[in-house]
């Protein structure tokens, strides 16, 4: 694999302005006494607060966060938390801000795993952690609706299905999140609040007006607003500004000229309250998900956006201060919208794409380089994306977050990624890490066209080199040792300076394609080499490899000494880099169950295996996956459990003989690389994990569990598979794994 140094992997997070601190109320703010008492003294297990926009959730939890006397974190989401390891390092994040010992290094990995891994595998060392606290903690999720998609529902559900006494958890949503909460209603361990328990009654409805316009209401005039509204407070409190604005106009006045448009005419009523300058402003820099002076400065092309800013805040404008003593607001979502409407109806395509780009300029020279490539996206500014997406790709996809790079990728023309080597080698490895094997091919023959000297990849010397790097973990996964074994060489003769930036990675690639070909000393020599050199530049991960596979030569050896002392070392560094759910240390942790088993451990040792399966599932290399069902046959034969030790061996055996070489393992499984029951079918490791447990009884959700990997995955891998054996059902896919041995 390409990896970065481990510091990458521990790289402090860049957020625009901060996520996890309590939102500060709006100008005018009411409290709602009868919305408080609908709310615990006590928090129970799980708070839903659901409703629309502008129902006030968040300003409701804060208001209520603030009367307990417990511990709390706040995780304000967006749309780049659907990436699930974006989520986790974000709650990671959050967490360790509140409680007072950090989360662990290993926890923090496991909640920043590729979208591949599995619920329980991310949650279960936070959840261990967080049950160790004497002291409760309550963790808010605000604006859920952003993130929520299978696999954060999937992470969620797990941490609230196994959360120990101590957590607290709140959510905020749009929507109904998709988080099976019947159990905890059933145990009176939810409390959930509703758009209609949020919407305003008569009486909060006459506070609001006298709060934000001065003006008092009757009785009837607020009930005619509650049944044009519907208690909407958002369209309450606009009406408010608007009475304000035009300072002798009724509650029905204003709604007998509205009509069905209120949203429309409301903000409009509050549009007036301005200048024509301030209109300018507001549509201009509602292009902003969040703004400050100096950023408003720059998009708008003038000067004076702070002091705009501030008398908008102080006039009760709908702009929200995002941290008391910092210069950021927001507009409300539902004004930022009409705003954005407004701009686009009166402004051409070129004016908006060039604001965008005075955005991405910006964004850029501040270090928010994620901010950036989004402007830089929606102006279509491809040359700037291209160069903002090679800062950071292949870090975030070392994180975990291929979601959040196949976005970007995505958004781009297949012409910009196979014109430029740097996007297509990102997009090859995106797709390689994301098991996404059929679009790995063409934009590696777009970068080997460019094939030269210059550096184009982090941690490779040349396009060439790079090239030759990704192709080698690419054969090794679709099961053509040789292929990747020459593509090592490769890789190997272009970093062959000793400080090329490569060469760490290019020694162990090529220990590793020896290992497989059974040739261990020549394997020995140059994965000792790797290991030293990865040490010498802080290169953790490769370091990691070459340590796993070194184990795995001394236990081919049955030398216990020596294969302890390299687990020991591999183990230490798996703690400090919290690397253990990543794929890079499935051999180390292989090394770990065969240390267990040399030692008399058998169930330590199994469970060790049964691990080290789950973490190689992610790229599901099919070698690697035979090697550790026979070393598990091995020991179910040892516990007695004949039966799941002979279904053992017919998935390796079928892993075998489905790839065309995987090395000397395939005399091992009994079968023969190359050597196929039906050469039109070629499947792949993890297809064949999944085919075997089809013929199971495990439902589609436990079939996720068994492999550690998300529903959404197994349904991916099902599809594919019924596609290439030709069947419809999972009966008839049952009836050709039998055929084939997969059973």
């Amino acid at each position: 694999m390409t990896y970065v140094e481990t510091s990458d992997f521990d790289r402090a997070l860049e957020p625009l302005v901060t996520k996890f601190d309590r939102p500060e109320p709006m100008p005018h703010h009411v409290v709602r006494d009868r919305v408080m008492a609908l709310l615990p003294s006590v928090p129970t297990a799980v708070t839903a607060v659901v409703a629309p926009a502008g129902f006030g959730k968040t300003t409701s939890l804060a208001s209520w966060i603030s009367s307990l006397e417990i511990e709390t974190t706040w995780l304000r989401l967006d749309e780049a938390d659907r990436d699930p390891a974006r989520f986790g390092r974000h709650l990671a994040e959050a967490v360790s801000q509140s409680v007072h010992d950090p989360v662990s290094r290993v926890a923090a990995a496991a909640l920043c795993a590729s979208c591949t891994v599995g619920a329980g595998s991310r949650v279960t060392p936070l959840l261990n952690s967080l049950a160790a606290r004497e002291q409760p903690l309550h963790v808010v999720l605000d604006d859920y609706q952003h993130a929520a998609s299978p696999e954060v529902d999937e992470v969620i559900r797990y941490l609230l299905l196994h959360a120990p006494r101590t957590l607290r958890v709140c959510l905020s949503s749009r929507s109904q999140p998709d988080l099976h909460l019947t159990r905890l209603r059933a145990a009176g361990d939810l409390t959930e609040i509703t758009a209609t328990d949020l919407a305003l009654d008569v009486g909060e409805i006459r506070e609001v007006i006298r709060r934000i316009s001065g003006m008092e209401t009757s009785d009837h005039e607020a009930l005619q607003l509650q049944q044009a509204t519907e208690g909407w407070p958002v369209m309450v409190a606009l009406l408010a500004y608007a009475i304000e604005a035009r300072g002798d106009t009724s509650v029905s006045q204003i709604l007998a000229e509205a009509g069905r448009d209120l949203d429309s005419y409301v903000l409009e009523e509050v549009l007036a309250s301005c200048d024509g300058r301030a209109i300018d402003f507001v549509r201009t820099t509602s292009i902003l998900d969040q703004v400050s002076g100096p950023l408003a400065d720059a998009v708008c092309s003038e000067s004076g956006g702070g002091a705009r800013l501030a008398q908008l805040a102080r006039s009760g404008f709908p702009l929200e201060p995002l941290e008391t003593g910092t210069p950021w607001y927001r507009y409300h979502q539902l004004v930022a919208l009409t705003l954005r409407e407004q701009l686009t109806n009166t402004s051409p395509g070129g004016h908006i794409r060039d604001l965008h780009l005075r955005a991405a300029v910006w964004l850029e020279e501040a270090g928010a380089t994620e901010d950036a490539l989004d402007h830089a996206l929606l102006a279509e500014d491809y040359e700037r994306a291209a160069r903002l997406i090679d800062r950071r790709w292949l870090g975030l996809v070392n994180q975990g977050q291929l979601e959040t790079v196949r976005g970007w990728l995505d958004r781009m023309s297949e012409v910009s990624i196979e014109n430029d080597p740097a996007l297509a080698l990102a997009a090859a490895w995106t797709n390689l890490m994301a098991g996404e094997l059929d679009h790995v091919s063409r934009p590696l023959a777009a970068a080997r066209a460019f094939a030269g000297d210059e550096p184009v990849l982090p941690g490779a010397g040349s396009v060439a080199s790079g090239v030759a790097l990704v192709e080698t973990q690419y054969f090794r996964v679709i099961g053509r040792l040789s292929d990747a074994c020459d593509s090592a060489e490769v890789a190997l003769g272009l970093e062959a300076e000793p400080d090329a930036p490569g060469r760490a990675r290019a020694l162990a690639y090529a220990g590793v394609c020896r290992f497989w070909k059974g040739q261990f000393d020549q394997a020995s020599r140059l994965l000792n080499h790797a290991a030293g050199v990865a040490d010498r530049f802080g290169n953790g991960m490769a370091r990691l490899l070459a340590l796993g596979y070194l184990a795995l030569i001394e236990a081919e050896h049955k030398s216990s000494d020596g294969l302890g002392a390299i687990v020991a070392d591999a183990e230490a560094l798996m703690d400090d880099a919290g690397l253990y759910v990543h794929p890079t240390a499935a051999p180390a942790l292989a090394a770990s169950g065969l240390l267990a088993a040399a030692e008399d451990r058998p169930d330590d040792a199994l469970a060790k295996l049964e691990g080290a399966l789950a973490v190689a599932s992610i790229q599901a290399e099919p070698g690697l996956l035979a090697y550790l069902n026979v070393a598990c046959a091995q020991l179910l034969d040892n516990l007695g459990r004949t039966e799941e030790a002979d279904r053992r061996r017919l998935v390796a055996n079928a892993l075998c003989r489905r790839a065309e070489d995987v090395g000397f393992i395939a005399a091992r499984c009994g079968g023969h690389g190359g050597e196929d029951v039906s050469p039109d079918v070629t499947l792949t490791g993890r297809e064949i994990s999944v085919l075997q447990l089809l013929s199971s009884s495990l439902s589609m959700p436990e079939i996720g569990r068994e492999l550690f990997v998300s529903h959404n995955t197994v349904k991916t891998h099902v599809q594919s598979l019924y596609r290439k054996l030709g069947v419809s059902k999972r009966e008839d896919a049952v009836r050709v794994a039998a055929t084939l041995g997969v059973s």
